[in-house]
Parts: structure tokens; C-alpha cells; sequence
């Protein structure tokens, strides 16, 4: 197996993993939390659950592309956008969760950061497969 695959892999499981810990995450909060916090800090709760699950998506939809996307993406390409969607899930989701469940308002300002991330991830995803020289083939 090649370091590529191996990559492409950890990503896809880095997607299911955020995924999981996202329906864990909003269920708790629904269940769980409606009674010990305020209406306003579950709706925080809920948006980063939102936007945890659908930037898990992102990526497995990546690593999918990278694995099996016959060309989609050239091999040499950077795996940024991983990066980039990691990072957003954790300074987003992340700032989202401390401000909910800390309170301090510090953390408010550090999410702003993780929606850039998000933002470049899926703009770097983007170039990526337009800058792409090779035609896709399908993998038998």
C-alpha cells in the first residue's frame, strides 16, 4: 500500500471520526444539556454539531477523491485542504463548544479563524481538482 493510500485513508477515518463524535455530540445536547443550559448556548451547541458534520463530509469526500478519484487529483498535490478542514473543525467546532460550555467570551473570537479554514479547505479542494492535468479513470 502506497503512502498515498495510506493518507487518503487517515482522512477518511478522520471524517468518520468527526462524524461520530458530531451525532454523539448533538444528541448530548438534545438529551442532555437541555435543562443545565441556556436556550442561546444550545443553539451555539447545535451550530457547531451542524457544521462539524457537514466539514466531516468535506473530509471524506477529500480522501475519497484522493483514493479513488482516478486522477481527479493529482498525486503530487498538497494535502491541504485535510489540513485545512481539520483545523477548522477544531478552531470552529472547538471555540463553538468552550464558548458554550466555559462561557468565556475570549473563545468567540478564535472562531472566526476556524470559518476561514473551512472557507479555504473547500476553495484549495476546488483548484485542486481544476488544476488537475490528468483525466479521471475509474480504479477496477
Amino acid at each position: 500500500m502506497s503512502d498515498e493510500s495510506d493518507y487518503s485513508r487517515t482522512i477518511v477515518v478522520g471524517g468518520l471520526f468527526f462524524a461520530f463524535v458530531s451525532v454523539l455530540l448533538g444528541a448530548f445536547a438534545t438529551h442532555g444539556l437541555k435543562e443545565i443550559v441556556s436556550e442561546y448556548q444550545l443553539s451555539i451547541v447545535q451550530t457547531s454539531v451542524r457544521y462539524m458534520m457537514w466539514h466531516s463530509f468535506g473530509l471524506i469526500l477529500y480522501g475519497v477523491v484522493r483514493f479513488y478519484g482516478g486522477g481527479l487529483i493529482n498525486d503530487s498535490a498538497s494535502f491541504l485542504p485535510a489540513r485545512l478542514f481539520l483545523y477548522g473543525i477544531l478552531f470552529f467546532c472547538g471555540s463553538l463548544f468552550a464558548l458554550s460550555f466555559i462561557g468565556l467570551p475570549v473563545f468567540g473570537a478564535i472562531t472566526p479563524v476556524g470559518g476561514v479554514c473551512f472557507l479555504a479547505a473547500w476553495v484549495s479542494f476546488m483548484i485542486q481538482v481544476i488544476g488537475s492535468k490528468k483525466r479521471a479513470t475509474i480504479h477496477k
